[in-house]
């Protein structure tokens, strides 16, 4: 079921939503939620190349999605805009995952992405755990490309779980 935020809202109150899905560019109104107990959010890839990085930086400096324990993204193809070079998953998201300390699980399905910056990025969540107080134990890759065997191997050196589907 979707969800229309009208305009003249202020501030609009879910306080029992514990799933919510976004796609990017739409995330103007992240500021208006207010999300007490929200346990998964799930950010499908957007079906324009042409989405601003900043709609995503939004996202993740909204206070509501810091709480969340799973990070779900979907369908993330691989970007090809026209003045600019080529880009996948791994950089919009790096900024949300940097705010979002809480992240328990992470799936990341039918997407396309860069293993390496995978890697790097959850490296960089690991090495400020000590700061930040990362919870990140379960990476979940599925039926994604762009990713090698041993950038997997090298995940599951970081996490205590990692699952892999074809």
């Amino acid at each position: 079921m979707g969800l229309i935020i009208l305009s003249f809202c202020r501030t609009l109150y879910l306080p029992a939503l514990e799933v919510l899905g976004i796609m990017p560019p739409d995330t103007g109104f992240v500021d208006l939620l207010v999300l007490q107990l929200l346990y998964k959010l799930i950010v499908y890839g957007p079906k324009r190349s042409n989405v601003q990085i900043i709609s995503l930086i939004q996202l993740s400096n909204a206070d509501n999605f810091k709480i969340a324990r799973t990070l779900e993204l979907q369908r993330w193809p691989l970007f090809r805009p026209k003045r600019t070079q080529k880009w996948d998953i791994n950089q919009p998201i790096s900024h949300i995952v940097e705010n979002m300390h809480s992240i328990e699980t992470w799936r990341i399905a039918d997407s396309s992405i860069d293993g390496s910056k995978l890697l790097e990025v959850i490296q960089n969540m690991k090495k400020e755990t000590s700061t930040t107080g990362s919870k990140l134990e379960t990476v979940m890759i599925d039926c994604c490309s762009g990713i090698t065997r041993n950038q997997c191997e090298a995940i599951g050196q970081l996490v205590n779980k990692i699952e892999i589907y074809a």
